[in-house]
């Protein structure tokens, strides 16, 4: 799901590694393979707590940090006290060298009940992370929200978390870092009765204004989205839009 390189060419990989077929389980797991095509791992990492193998863990991102470790990112399902089902939290596994885990960070859950991370990049405190928030999504009203969270080399929160409340529902996933210091967010966003459009905007902290970059709604009326960006001065991304109900790629370059 994700890949990110070290300064001395060492490559991380994120994804997720089965664990159960039926009811199907994942653990989150971290490839490392040296310039020199030497592989180490995987990791797999899965909540402390979770000793049935009852709840899944996934890598969706990497973002290789100033000192040269690599901060995992996805999500997992934690069990709560006295509470039955699970919910989801944004975890972050950090790494140094070649694979080795020195740190785990997990979402508290203070915005919503839900949260996930699916995004990260380097940032000059540490790096930063964006996903969605959700308060209960078993109810079909209810819509995930965007949350971007900022964290030091050490896994603290070094802001307050943003979260971006809007009519519809919006999930990031996708970051940049421009060079003024400010994430840039690549998303979808819910606009009916045009299904999800491209959204790319920037962000300094959680009381910053808004910048708006990009709202895209391609050239049919069907689900269009972010799905990457690299920024410096300039921001390129990467997506996906919809025409006569097939996918197709699309790329662009804005001012970061």
């Amino acid at each position: 799901r994700g890949v990110g390189v070290q300064p001395d060419g060492t490559i991380y990989v994120a994804g997720s590694i089965r664990t159960n077929k039926a009811p199907e389980r994942w653990d989150l797991g971290t490839w490392v393979y040296d310039k020199d095509k030497t592989a180490y791992g995987p990791d797999q990492y899965g909540a402390p707590e979770d000793f049935a193998n009852k709840y899944s863990e996934r890598g969706r991102a990497v973002a290789v940090l100033a000192d040269g470790r690599v901060a995992v990112v996805g999500f997992a399902e934690v069990k709560l006290p006295k509470i039955n089902e699970p919910f989801l939290r944004a975890v972050a596994v950090l790494y140094e060298g070649k694979g080795t885990r020195v740190g785990v960070w997990t979402s508290a859950g203070d915005k919503m009940k839900h949260d996930a991370a699916l995004a990260t990049v380097a940032t000059d405190e540490g790096f930063a992370l964006c996903g969605y928030a959700q308060a209960d999504p078993s109810d079909p009203a209810d819509k995930t929200q965007i949350l971007i969270r900022w964290l030091n080399a050490d896994l603290d929160e070094v802001k307050t978390p943003r979260l971006e409340l809007t009519p519809g529902a919006a999930t990031c996933n996708a970051l940049g870092y421009n060079r003024d210091g400010a994430l840039v967010v690549g998303a979808e966003i819910r606009n009916d009765p045009q299904g999800n459009d491209m959204w790319i905007y920037a962000a300094s902290d959680a009381a910053s204004p808004l910048v708006n970059y990009l709202k895209r709604n391609g050239a049919d009326n069907g689900d269009d989205r972010v799905l990457g960006l690299s920024c410096d001065y300039m921001c390129g991304w990467v997506g996906a839009e919809t025409v006569a109900g097939a996918s197709q790629w699309i790329a662009g370059m804005i001012r970061g």
